[in-house]
């Protein structure tokens, strides 16, 4: 397993604003394909769920949530190896005429973000040997009763009919399996802090004042990809949380990375050849009170496990 600190540039370039581009740049011919649809009455918007415990959902009246994923096979020439559509460019056309820009997009972990997003893609260094699909998804608030929408990504455009039926929220619990190894309550967790050029580096305890630290070692296989990459799993710390037997929710304040504690770790997960994903280990810590006795483990919305401490 391989784990990553993410410094605050790392996160900016994940979740943050694209690159910037020239506004004459020439643009390569975009191909849709692979085209699918799912549509929501409601969504559980990624921002709160993970790190309050509290169930932010979209789910507006007399209205859609229809989700787009398409593959992208941009024609790339010798002169153009940059393609950028803008989010004000990428949009859905109603069979009644009405145009509808994007309310959100599913983050590459598979849940829903409200906000919006550019496409933009770089030639590969290979693209004559080897054609590169690049992927894109986007979610339009619909009106009720459409019977089919034209979806257009810049210059490009597929003519899609609306599902027969929706379908159930994304499940954050469909995708990963958390094993809890041990559950136990300790004392306090040490970690070894950087203070300029300070030698020996020192040791400072973490301690819950007003109540007692939970470690869970866990083991996580995913069980399918997420985002657009099938064979590809992230997670990241902050996307735990617990519900101890009074109700209170705590997420996690981080693990132990590198002899430091650390509350922003991603975690990268892959599949084998075989077939199947490996699995990987960590530790988490969480501030709960100190008589708890039993929880439940909370992956971003959904419930994964739950033991005595």
């Amino acid at each position: 397993m391989k784990r990553l600190a993410l410094s605050l540039l790392a996160v900016l370039l994940c979740f943050g604003a694209g690159p910037v581009w020239a506004a004459d740049e020439p643009q390569p011919e975009l191909v849709l394909e692979d085209v699918q649809v799912a549509a929501y009455e409601r969504l559980t918007t990624a921002e709160m769920s993970y790190k309050f415990g509290v169930a932010d959902t979209l789910a507006p009246e007399n209205t859609v949530l229809l989700a787009i994923s398409v593959a992208i096979s941009p024609k790339w020439t010798d002169q153009i190896e940059k393609a950028n559509v803008d989010d004000k460019n990428i949009k859905v056309i109603t069979d009644g005429g009405k145009e509808i820009l994007m309310v959100g997009y599913m983050e590459r972990y598979g849940q829903f973000r409200m906000s919006t997003n550019n496409f933009y893609a770089y030639r590969p260094s290979d693209w004559k040997e080897k054609p590169k699909k690049f992927y894109y998804n986007a979610v339009f608030g619909v009106p009720a009763g459409t019977k089919s929408v034209e979806f257009k990504l810049g210059a490009a455009s597929a003519k899609i009919q609306m599902p027969d039926k929706v379908s159930p929220p994304p499940d954050s619990s469909q995708t990963v399996k958390v094993e809890v190894l041990s559950a136990k309550m300790v004392p306090d967790v040490k970690s070894t802090e950087r203070v300029g050029e300070l030698v020996p580096k020192p040791v400072v305890s973490f301690v819950n004042n007003s109540g007692g630290i939970l470690e869970l070692h866990l083991k996580i296989t995913p069980t399918n990809g997420n985002g657009n990459d099938p064979d590809h799993f992230f997670w990241y710390t902050p996307w735990f949380g617990v519900v101890t037997d009074n109700g209170a929710f705590s997420s996690t304040f981080g693990e132990v990375f590198m002899e430091r504690m650390n509350n922003s770790v991603s975690h990268n997960l892959n599949r084998s050849q075989g077939g199947s994903f490996s699995s990987g280990e960590a530790k988490l810590y969480f501030a709960v009170g100190k008589d708890a006795k039993n929880f439940k483990l909370i992956y971003m919305d959904a419930v994964v496990a739950e033991g005595a401490i």
